[in-house]
């Protein structure tokens, strides 16, 4: 199955990230039987919740927490970035001490697995200047479709997906109600 000895890094914000946590206990769900293991790339202020590892420690996922994004690249089969939110951060001071330590460039490339690949649950928040976590060398990557860069072909598949996902529901419902 594509997904056994499967290696997610999930890493910036994985404690107020609602996307993280949802993609967590969707993991729950298959992780013992694929031997999913997740590597937690972030600050401890936003690492997982006690609740997340609990969470996992019952269903059988492996997870490590480790803090250098090099490290934890060099073993992934994915990476799932999400931004440090600085409204969940102690200070302003803080946040901008953290964001610099979690950001994705383009050298990372060079240490992820060549099948690897780097997603983000987007929109991907800019100031003007583009998203802290992303440089603007992955997000010229994405445009042009590079394989480890897969945030770009994520926004064009999420709207249709969601249909179909409502469709397919909304036939189930009717079915019932019939």
């Amino acid at each position: 199955h594509p997904i056994d000895d499967f290696v997610l890094v999930i890493s910036g914000d994985c404690r107020f990230s609602r996307t993280v946590n949802s993609l967590c206990h969707i993991i729950g769900k298959f992780g013992r039987r694929h031997n999913i293991k997740v590597i937690f790339a972030s600050h401890e202020e936003v690492g997982p919740k006690a609740g997340i590892l609990s969470y996992f420690d019952e269903h059988g996922v492996s997870y490590e927490l480790e803090p250098d994004i090099p490290t934890a690249l060099r073993q992934a089969d994915a990476v799932y970035m999400t931004r440090i939110q600085v409204e969940r951060m102690s200070s302003p001071e803080f946040y901008e001490e953290v964001k610099g330590k979690f950001i994705l460039d383009a050298s990372h490339l060079d240490v992820l697995p060549k099948n690897a690949f780097i997603m983000h649950p987007l929109p991907i928040k800019t100031n003007g200047n583009g998203p802290a976590e992303i440089d603007a060398k992955l997000r010229r990557l994405a445009r042009t479709g590079h394989p480890q860069v897969a945030f770009g072909r994520q926004s064009l598949r999420g709207v249709p997906t969601r249909y179909a996902l409502l469709d397919s529901i909304l036939a189930g419902l009717q079915e019932i109600h019939n």
